[in-house]
């Protein structure tokens, strides 16, 4: 068995990973293309056994899981692919958009996709060696709310309790813990004052969140954590708000595009979230609670597009003002500015990015781009660990299945794997193929059309 493109995820939840890779295997299928999805966990085995000829991976300095599966593949002949799952790089902290998990810099891909021709420069710059294979194309997973999508999380009755729905988007607090293992590369980069002022914020943010809730009976809040946040105090912000009534927390893997959606208003520390919701038409807010100006270089230029409501009164003026005259304060004032950033930060907002992904991949699979590639043979260990990795994730899948994992020690849950219901991934990307061709036929009129779109590349 062999297929043209394998597309790996951790799950088929619907994350922001997955959003993405969905568009561009649907755009892929559509021309024919043979596309398979998997779990990344097992990707060594399923490498083994479809024999793909280009692998795809949305998020490949994400995890250490991802960056030995691309070795894995590349040193097979597999053309390797990736993307970036967070694209709005920043001069001062390259190295760790570049690399991530990376942390000995060496090559486990053919090529990369940033989001913008700004991005691209500042990889260029920090490492030149990357330039010939490093190409724009956009934020795929801006797509999602260009195209149109997504559900409503909340039933309509309990809705109609509330006058306003504020989604709170929470910002990765653990980075300022000790205890957290990505501690002393983000002090180091931001300064032992600037930790010490983000740690003192992480404190007010929850305070004023939680005063702003307990004073708007009438508003609902929907919290959504950030997905990677350790068990750690003061995580997210968001400590000891679980009893309230009119507070939902939703679920680790819950669409971010559904969140956003759900909601009358995002609130934010830092999130790149705002963007999304920009693009979605949700006004944004931030709770900010010692000001929008840091010490050091390494905050996005994304609060400038929002207002900033320091305190739990002035938020809760703000949704007043929001409620009574369908405005948020501050926001409207602020049009251009997020025009621009949009631009600068995804690159392409016209919801074609997944055709730019999709074109390059046909591209090489035509052969109209060269790669290097030399077979190396695969150790005995690696082998062995593709084969351990697959007994450990169909015995994952099937405890989970019956439900066991309760039952089971916690030292075992090390290797519990994430949910995948390939019944809801099909469900899910045949809903979405629906919506992808009536985008077509609304931006373009014919598929050919489309099909001529190109990757930019910056010279």
């Amino acid at each position: 068995m062999s297929v043209d493109v394998l597309v790996l995820e951790w799950t088929t939840e619907l994350t922001r990973d997955r959003l993405v890779s969905a568009l561009i295997s649907n755009y892929l299928s559509r021309y024919g293309i043979s596309v398979q999805e998997g779990p990344l966990q097992n990707g060594r085995h399923i490498i083994d056994k479809v024999k793909p000829k280009v692998l795809l991976l949305v998020n490949t300095i994400g995890a250490v899981t991802s960056l030995e599966v691309a070795k894995y593949a590349k040193r097979k002949c597999v053309c390797v692919v990736s993307l970036f799952g967070e694209g709005n790089f920043n001069g001062d902290r390259i190295e760790q958009f570049v690399w991530g998990h990376n942390t000995q810099k060496q090559v486990v891909d053919h090529f990369r996709l940033v989001w913008s021709p700004r991005a691209l420069q500042l990889l260029q710059k920090s490492y030149p060696e990357l330039a010939d294979t490093s190409y724009v194309a956009g934020s795929v997973g801006a797509d999602n709310y260009v195209i149109g999508g997504g559900e409503y999380l909340i039933d309509q009755k309990i809705k109609e309790c509330y006058q306003c729905v504020v989604g709170v988007g929470c910002w990765n607090f653990c980075l300022v813990d000790e205890l957290d293992h990505r501690y002393y590369g983000f002090s180091e980069f931001v300064g032992h004052k600037e930790v010490a002022r983000i740690r003192k914020d992480a404190v007010l943010f929850n305070g004023e969140l939680k005063s702003l809730i307990k004073s708007c009976p009438e508003v609902l809040f929907l919290i959504k954590e950030h997905p990677h946040k350790a068990n750690l105090k003061n995580a997210s912000g968001v400590d000891d708000l679980e009893h309230f009534k009119n507070v939902i927390f939703t679920d680790k893997d819950e669409s971010i595009m559904n969140c956003i959606k759900s909601s009358d208003i995002w609130l934010t520390y830092e999130s790149t979230t705002s963007l999304e919701a920009w693009l979605e038409g949700k006004p944004t807010g931030l709770l900010n609670p010692t000001g929008t100006k840091f010490i050091s270089n390494w905050r996005s230029p994304i609060y400038k597009g929002q207002p900033n409501f320091p305190d739990a009164a002035s938020w809760k003026y703000a949704i007043s003002e929001f409620i009574e005259k369908g405005r948020l304060p501050g926001f409207a004032e602020k049009c251009e500015i997020r025009l621009n950033l949009l631009d600068d930060v995804f690159g392409y907002s016209d919801g074609l990015n997944h055709v730019r992904v999709g074109n390059f991949i046909i591209s090489i699979l035509k052969g109209e781009i060269p790669y290097e590639s030399s077979y190396e043979r695969i150790r005995i260990k690696e082998y062995l660990t593709s084969k351990i990795k697959n007994m450990i994730w169909y015995s994952s899948a099937f405890i989970e299945m019956l439900g066991l994992w309760g039952r089971i020690p916690h030292f075992f849950h090390r290797f519990r794997v994430r949910a995948w219901n390939r019944k809801e991934l099909f469900s899910y990307m045949d809903d979405l193929n629906s919506r992808q061709s009536k985008y077509y036929r609304k931006v373009k009129g014919s598929l050919d059309r489309i099909n001529v779109v190109k990757v930019c590349r910056d010279e």
